[in-house]
């Protein structure tokens, strides 16, 4: 259920930049996040228990399959170990997490470089070292740690998770005790994942200069208050709106797929309370 929560509520929150329930691009609209939201949850039911490689293959076929888009190509990424070490190691933490990491194959960068193919992300470039588009001779944590310097998602898979475990997941927990609902919780998470941390989907559709003055505006838009003022949630429209020119080449997709990552976490550690009506 954990799974299926995070892609949900992910999708479900205004995020600026990013396809939500008022906001579509024009080859992927919400219903497909929906839609493959409940496609990951059964299958992650399924797989969880299998190698990390196998979890990522079959989550990314069947969300193909079913939606003819790449909607949680990153999601599955950043998720299939955290499931992978509850799943087999009864808890998930820093041992538990570091351990799967630890014991990834080369069979599982096979399987995931296989993945990342049928899915055709935008802006995927090419490698000098163990390129996607050939059969990798490494483990799938070697791989990652070859892109760690310019993609998060690499990034994660090479340090043991700090975004998700050490940031992310706590922030939605501080941002949910101070008052906001879990959508805007979710929201305000975003802003701050993409404050610390310049989006490397603007980097590689653009360039590092873009998706920094793109974090920029995010921290500065904390400082208005995000989600708790008038004037952060106004500067959040005005910076949805500038992130969406062109063919949202501006998309700060990876921070979308490092923030469902932390609410996977927070689901698993706090449960679903977060997601019950409020009162009055």
């Amino acid at each position: 259920m954990a799974v299926q929560m995070a892609c949900l509520m992910e999708a479900a929150s205004e995020k600026p930049g990013n396809v939500t329930p008022t906001r579509a691009f024009d080859d992927l609209e919400y219903t497909s996040f929906l839609l493959s939201s409940s496609i990951l949850g059964n299958i992650f039911l399924r797989q969880a228990a299998n190698p990390v490689g196998t979890i990522i293959f079959e989550a990314v076929r069947e969300s193909q399959r079913a939606t003819g888009t790449n909607a949680h190509l990153g999601v599955v990424l950043l998720l299939a170990p955290l499931a992978h070490a509850f799943c087999k190691l009864g808890s998930l933490n820093q041992k538990t997490l570091s351990l799967t990491l630890n014991s990834l194959s080369k069979k599982d960068a096979e399987l995931t470089y296989r993945a990342i193919r049928l899915a055709n992300p935008g802006g995927l470039g090419k490698a000098p070292k163990q390129d996607v588009r050939k059969k990798p001779d490494v483990t799938l944590q070697e791989a990652m740690g070859l892109a760690a310097d310019r993609d998060w998602i690499a990034h994660e898979y090479a340090r043991g998770f700090p975004i998700t475990l050490d940031f992310g997941a706590p922030e939605i927990k501080e941002n949910i005790g101070a008052g906001l609902p879990i959508r805007e919780a979710v929201a305000q998470t975003f802003l701050g994942i993409m404050s610390r941390y310049p989006d490397s989907l603007i980097a590689r559709k653009n360039d590092p200069e873009m998706a920094r003055q793109a974090s920029h505006e995010a921290g500065r838009i904390l400082k208005l208050g995000g989600m708790f003022s008038p004037r952060g949630r106004k500067a959040i429209y005005e910076f949805d709106q500038t992130l969406r020119i062109g063919s949202n080449i501006l998309n700060p997709g990876t921070t979308a797929d490092l923030t469902a990552a932390a609410l996977f976490v927070y689901f698993m550690k706090h449960g679903y309370g977060a997601l019950k009506a409020r009162k009055g």
